[in-house]
Formats: structure tokens, sequence, C-alpha cells
């Protein structure tokens, strides 16, 4: 009778559990009814399982196979990491939520707060994805220079083009082609989407320099709004920021253009060009020699700081980080130190994610809590 008892008292507990559960998940998504889609039920089902199933959910450390050439990206919580042979989506508890056996030699990635773009830089090859299911495959004619992908699905490809320097071609959300522009005369690097714009980055050889131009092409009209060259520079990145200026870097200067007759120069290198820079909606941090210089939107120096042997700089979630000396270090805005973290001695690249970060050598990615 004893042994009947304690199974019915364990049926109900379980049954209370699960009903408990299954009101957590109906309560999460009316609170964030943005965040539902197919993708992230099927993680909130794969972590369920998962917890289930007795796996410790605290590791901080996964083994990978070692690659030649490796990429890491975040996505949502966690992170995706692409090899040559495979692409894997990780959640941050490290546990793996998928492989897509995908070829790449030279891979890239992407992501947005839906899915992922990976593509072969030097292949034909790109695709978007999500934490299971291969979305969509780009097949191109040509060699893939470049491409990305923007918040609300949309994708720029730029590619070697037969008789041209370069294409750059434009996909919406459903990866219909809505826009290309074969370039006869310079060779498209990058771009930002923003809308139904695209701001198109492109060298030119001049008589005596490298040239970079920026052009701000309506798309959905074929028509170019504007067109900005920096003479002698050399392009580095840039940025949309929340004014919608675009901040373009070059091995020269930094340049803020925000119309056709607002375009100023905001920051000029003393020494040397960026090495490492991370650019936000409203600033700019990077480092070049042996300083790192925190720059807002208009340009004022908010500090320069001296540090040697720098692997990363990076500004995430309106906080910024120093990545040096096997040490992960927080700034304020006014340069003043506000934490260090310990970063294993091998590792090659560091990624955020949803209050964590992740350190990631050629065998092994390393999860790290922020305070």
């Amino acid at each position: 009778m004893d042994n009947e008892k304690k199974l019915k008292q364990l049926k109900t507990a379980r049954r209370l559990l699960l009903i408990t559960l299954i009101l957590f998940i109906a309560v999460f998504i009316v609170i964030n009814t943005e965040y539902i889609s197919l993708d992230n039920m099927g993680r909130i089902a794969y972590d369920v399982r998962t917890a289930f199933s007795g796996k410790n959910m605290g590791e901080t450390i996964c083994e990978l196979s070692e690659s030649r050439e490796k990429e890491i990206c975040s996505y949502k919580d966690g992170f995706v990491i692409a090899s040559e042979s495979v692409i894997s989506v990780y959640s941050s508890s490290m546990y793996k939520y998928s492989d897509h056996p995908i070829s790449l030699k030279s891979p890239v990635l992407c992501t947005n707060s839906k899915n992922i773009l990976a593509f072969d830089r030097g292949g034909k090859t790109a695709y978007v994805m999500d934490s299971f299911t291969v979305i969509h495959t780009f097949t191109m004619e040509e060699v893939i220079i470049n491409a990305g992908i923007s918040e609300n699905g949309s994708v720029f490809i730029i590619t070697e083009s037969y008789g041209y320097k370069s294409r750059l071609t434009v996909y919406n959300s459903s990866y219909a082609e809505v826009f290309s522009w074969d370039s006869t005369d310079e060779y498209i690097l990058d771009a930002i989407l923003d809308g139904d714009f695209i701001w198109a980055i492109s060298i030119e050889q001049s008589d005596t320099y490298i040239n970079t131009v920026l052009r701000k092409i309506k798309y959905t009209e074929a028509t170019v709004s504007q067109k900005v060259t920096t003479y002698g520079g050399i392009y580095v990145g840039a940025a949309l920021k929340k004014n919608g200026a675009v901040a373009l870097m070059t091995d020269r200067e930094i340049l803020l253009v925000s119309s056709p007759d607002q375009q100023k120069q905001i920051y000029s290198y003393v020494t040397g060009s960026p090495v490492y820079y991370d650019q936000s909606d409203e600033y700019i941090l990077l480092s070049y020699g042996d300083k790192v210089v925190f720059l807002d939107i208009a340009g004022n120096m908010l500090f320069s700081k001296d540090y040697s042997d720098v692997g990363g700089v990076y500004i995430f979630e309106r906080r910024l980080f120093i990545f040096h000396d096997e040490v992960l270090t927080e700034l304020s805005y006014s340069g003043e130190k506000v934490a260090e973290y310990n970063v294993p001695g091998s590792a090659l690249r560091i990624v955020f994610a949803e209050g964590s970060f992740f350190a990631a050598g050629a065998d092994f990615v390393e999860k790290t809590e922020l305070n």
C-alpha cells in the first residue's frame, strides 16, 4: 500500500510539474509575443527535453574538433560556429541544437535576431538558416566577395562579375532578387541595408591613389541619391547611426555622412590605421598602435587609453570591452576600469550574447557570465 501511495504521489507531482511548465510557457508566450517564432519554440522545446534528460545545464566549456578555418558569431542567447565541413548552433548552456553539414573553405557568418547568413568567401554559395533548418540556399554564378543580412531579413550579396569589376545584388526577405548593379569602374567591397535604401561601399583606382566611394542607392527605384568619395583612403568599415548618418572608416580618417551637403571628418588617426574597431548606432570604439579611442556620434573623443597587445574591442549592450593580455577589461564611457575577466591564453575570438561572452579557441569555446 505504501508503494502504491508513493507512486500516486509521484504521478501527481509530475502532473503538477507539467502543468506548471505549460502555464509558464503560456505566460511567456503572452508576455513575449514578438519573441515567438517556430525556431524559438523549437529551442524552448529542445531546452525542456535537455533539462529533463538530466544533462548538466551549467556547462561553461564545450570542446570542438580542431579546424584550420573556423568562424564564430553570437546568435540569440548562444552562438553559431562554422568550420570547413559543418555549421553548428549552440545554446547559452553550451549544448548543441543542430549540425548543418555544409562545406565552406573560408566560412563567414552574419546574424540578425532571427536568422544566420553563412557564406563561403571565395566560393559561390550562401545559406540562410535558423537553429534547426537551412531556409534558403543562394547559388551564385560568380565568386562571392561579401554578403550581409538586415534585421528585416533582406540580403545583399557582392560577387565578381564577368566583364565588370563586381556586382551587388539585393534580395527581399522572401529571397527574391529586387536589385542588381554591375560596377564598371569600381570594386564593391561592402554594403549596409537601410529600409528601401542600400549604402554601397567601393574602391576605385585613380592615377595616384586608391579612393573609397560611398553611394546611397534607393534600390526600389535603382536611383543614386548620394555619392561621397574619400580620396586616398582605403575602406576599413562602416556603420549606420541612429540619426540616419553613416560613419565611414578608412585607413586615414573617419567621415560622418548624413546628407549630400553634410559630410565631415570626425577623426583622423595620429599614427597608423585601425586594427580593431566596433561601432554601435551612437559610438565608435577603435584601437590603433598602442591606443584605444572612444568617440561619440559627433566625433567627440570621450577617452583615449594606452593598451598593448590588443586582441579586440567591443561595444555590447551599451558596455565597452577591451581584449588584451589574456584579459577582457570593461571600461566606463569615461575610460575608467569597471571589471576584468580572465580569458584563456589560447582564445582567438570573443563574441557576446545576453549577459555573457564566449571565448573561442581552435578547439574549444568557453563561456563567462558578465557581472
